[in-house]
């Protein structure tokens, strides 16, 4: 979108688009992975310690999964799905305008569940526009940071 091409392309390509669907999923598994898995040794070992560093590589997988997911969509380029200290360098280099992202992110999550009202059949509608907005946003935010001649380019 930020270069004046159809934001829904893979649509017409569904063998593809249900293949970077599973590596996406797979990617949000492994970010989690070491912070889930330190968490079900911390219950095994009531250890209120572990529990925090779990929480906190939980945390740590959350924060960086936008750096990874925003350059494989563009880029398609697996290398960046297995090097959580570039992801980090990448949203970190975002700045202030990752944060805003993740505002703009957490605000369209939480209307997101006024789709529920609609007796849950309207959270359908409501989720795929919170991930739509979510992903716009880290896009613009990674694009400023990292390509600023498209960045530079009115939004079509």
């Amino acid at each position: 979108m930020h270069t004046g091409r159809p934001a829904h392309p893979a649509w017409g390509d569904w063998r593809s688009l249900f293949a970077h669907g599973l590596v996406t999923t797979l990617v949000i598994i492994v970010a989690h992975l070491p912070g889930a898995c330190v968490i079900a040794v911390a219950f095994a070992l009531d250890s209120l310690l572990l529990t925090s560093i779990g929480v906190l590589l939980l945390l740590a997988g959350i924060f960086v999964l936008p750096g990874i997911m925003t350059f494989y969509a563009k880029e398609f380029d697996s290398r960046v799905l297995l090097n959580p200290i570039l992801a980090l360098r990448r949203v970190l280099s975002g700045g202030p305008d990752y944060y805003k992202a993740w505002m703009i992110g957490l605000a369209a999550w939480a209307i997101a569940f006024l789709g529920l009202l609609a007796f849950g059949l309207g959270f359908l509608v409501t989720s795929v526009w919170f991930w739509q907005v979510a992903a716009f946003a880290f896009a613009s935010a990674m694009v400023k940071a990292h390509d600023p001649v498209n960045a530079a380019q009115p939004l079509r």
